[in-house]
């Protein structure tokens, strides 16, 4: 309604930059559609980062998306990633009973923000029975028949843990793949933002 209100076009479809100022979208049907502006802007959204090695298998082994869904509260949890999703999803399911071990390869839970704060989210997370472990690099994922091990190293030493599910919440990458930016001479950096 406030697209039409608003005189904009909505063309559904997958979109393909194949000149600086030209789009050819498919439809579902696969018919393609050329359409030509001035300017163009990129707003494909991200996609959750899981290294190729882990399945994510949407029941033991989840991300974001499977575990907002999910109908049922995991008994125990083991959240690979201590940024804001990885803390957030650690406070509710503790907070809702269940046994919670943080794992961050940084040396604090939130380590984008200043240190202080991680600091401090440490000692609440403490007092909560939740447990963290910064500075430990997750080797292995691994789905069981009674949930996941994940093995996790510091300093020479590993440790698997054991739990029902596993959360992985170590980041995202943009959806920039496909969409014919690198043909037109746009840089994207290592991990395919636009520079």
């Amino acid at each position: 309604f406030l697209m039409k209100k608003n005189n904009i076009d909505v063309y559904m479809g997958t979109a393909h930059l194949t000149a600086p100022k030209t789009v050819t979208v498919t439809d579902a049907e696969g018919e393609a559609q050329t359409l030509s502006a001035k300017n163009i802007i990129v707003a494909t959204g991200a996609s959750t980062m899981v290294p190729p090695a882990w399945t994510i298998d949407g029941e033991k082994v989840v991300t974001y998306l499977e575990a907002i869904v999910q109908e049922k509260l995991p008994k125990s949890a083991i959240i690979i990633g201590a940024g804001a999703i990885g803390v957030e999803f650690a406070t509710v399911w503790n907070s809702y009973g269940a046994e919670v071990t943080v794992v961050e390869m940084l040396p604090s839970l939130l380590p984008l923000e200043d240190e202080e704060v991680g600091k401090e989210l440490k000692k609440a997370f403490d007092k909560r029975g939740i447990k963290s472990m910064v500075g430990h690099k997750v080797e292995a994922v691994e789905a069981t028949k009674a949930g996941v091990k994940v093995t996790v190293s510091t300093e020479g030493k590993e440790t698997t843990l054991e739990a029902e599910q596993a959360l992985v919440a170590i980041g995202f990458r943009p959806n920039s793949k496909g969409l014919g930016l690198e043909e037109l001479g746009v840089k994207l950096d290592e991990r395919g933002f636009i520079e």
